[in-house]
């Protein structure tokens, strides 16, 4: 079995190839991939199988909310690593939340997104979408998440919140993704 590092996750060979790396990932026989420091959030697991990914989603003996995380020995107070990783402990968001505060933010979200609402919005997302897709053209090449699946939905929510803001705006209330967006 080849130990993976956080390194693979990011190197340039691999996000070139993103497909052939993640079928290196999934021939592992093991459920689980242990990554000794993950970005500097110290040792974390990853789930690299569906069908594993969506019990863990599932059991709410594992949480997403990083404020209920306890220093341990091996892992770094929570402050010192959401200074390394550049997050804000203090400001939570549905998809970091547990139940009961996932399931408030959801139902409050819910009606936003809704068959007809969408349905509304669907002119407004498609001239989205074509300017994205303009932007690529001029820049001669296209990274399918950078350049369109991460950026396509917020500035749809935003809009949805009456805020005309550029993406880059988004990327500033987001940094823990930016390992995803390199």
């Amino acid at each position: 079995m080849k130990k993976f590092t956080t390194e693979d996750f990011s190197s340039s060979e691999n996000l070139k190839d993103v497909v052939s790396f993640y079928k290196k990932l999934t021939e592992q026989q093991e459920p689980l991939i242990r990554l000794d420091d993950y970005y500097g959030m110290g040792p974390t697991w990853l789930a690299i199988h569906r069908e594993d990914t969506v019990a863990i989603l599932k059991d709410p003996r594992f949480i997403r909310d990083v404020r209920k995380l306890q220093p341990t020995q091996d892992q770094p107070d929570l402050e010192d690593r959401s200074e390394k990783w550049e997050f804000n402990i203090n400001f939570p968001n549905m998809l970091d939340s547990d139940p009961p505060d996932h399931t408030r933010l959801r139902r409050l979200t819910a009606k936003a997104f809704t068959p007809q609402m969408i349905a509304n919005l669907e002119p407004r997302i498609q001239q989205i979408t074509d300017e994205l897709l303009d932007a690529v053209q001029k820049k001669g090449k296209m990274d399918l998440i950078s350049d369109f699946a991460f950026p396509l939905p917020f500035r749809v929510i935003a809009e949805m919140l009456g805020k005309k803001l550029g993406f880059n705006y988004f990327q500033s209330f987001i940094p823990e993704y930016g390992p995803l967006m390199e």
